[in-house]
């Protein structure tokens, strides 16, 4: 990204860290890693789903899902970081997130995990409904 603006890789992160105060920006670090400018975030999502449909028509279902997820998730007040397996670590809990046929094979072998399933209304054992997350807010 540096290269294609041609602007330093430190002026890029600086702008990541001046959308993220800004509230556009929502950064995911690895477990344990300290926040810096001059870090690279592991991923960087968008704030809020909102921004995605501003940019793009029809943005990538996957992605709406975790962006979903994580607002709710920092909104709430939790630490949430990437981990190994799954999308989301929070409170010792993996979460993966999909659609409604989302099985726990990215996730399998962690003790504590949740599956957060779009497009079903009500939950069962470890996979629990994605919009019920939005009762975090």
């Amino acid at each position: 990204m540096a290269r294609k603006l041609d602007v330093s890789r430190e002026t890029i992160y600086a702008w990541f860290v001046h959308l993220e105060k800004a509230s556009m920006l929502n950064f995911l670090l690895v477990r344990g890693k300290g926040v810096s400018i001059l870090q690279k975030p592991e991923k960087v999502y968008l704030e809020n789903t909102n921004l995605a449909f501003a940019m793009k028509a029809h943005p990538d279902l996957g992605s709406i899902r975790e962006t979903f997820l994580l607002n709710q998730l920092i909104n709430a007040k939790l630490s949430v970081t990437l981990p190994n397996s799954g999308d989301f670590y929070v409170s010792g809990v993996h979460i993966e997130v999909g659609g409604k046929s989302k099985n726990a094979a990215q996730v399998k072998g962690e003790s504590s995990y949740l599956i957060a399933a779009d497009d079903i209304e009500i939950g069962f054992g470890t996979k629990i409904p994605l919009w019920l997350f939005g009762f975090l807010y």
